[in-house]
């Protein structure tokens, strides 16, 4: 949070966290993780940061922000999934 009450830095700090748990699925669906385990584990790494985020915060986001965090999850199952 900064001085003026918004969230941008520390959602943003968020979103490259998650981005970089995603780059580790990626690695791990290159080492032949299974499909199942590889979803238990962005579950675990990247979707239950992203809902405590926005359970907490979304009365706080502007909607340019809301609209970043929901569009995540489908960019980050594209490059792990596809």
């Amino acid at each position: 949070m900064c001085d003026t009450l918004r969230f941008n830095v520390h959602i943003g700090s968020v979103l490259m966290m998650c981005s970089q748990r995603v780059y580790l699925l990626k690695l791990l669906h290159d080492q032949g993780l299974p499909r199942r385990q590889l979803n238990t584990v962005f579950d675990a790494l990247v979707l239950s940061r992203l809902r405590y985020d926005v359970s907490v915060w979304s009365g706080f986001m502007y909607v340019e922000l809301k609209g970043q965090v929901n569009s995540f999850p489908k960019r980050a199952f594209k490059c792990v999934f596809l």
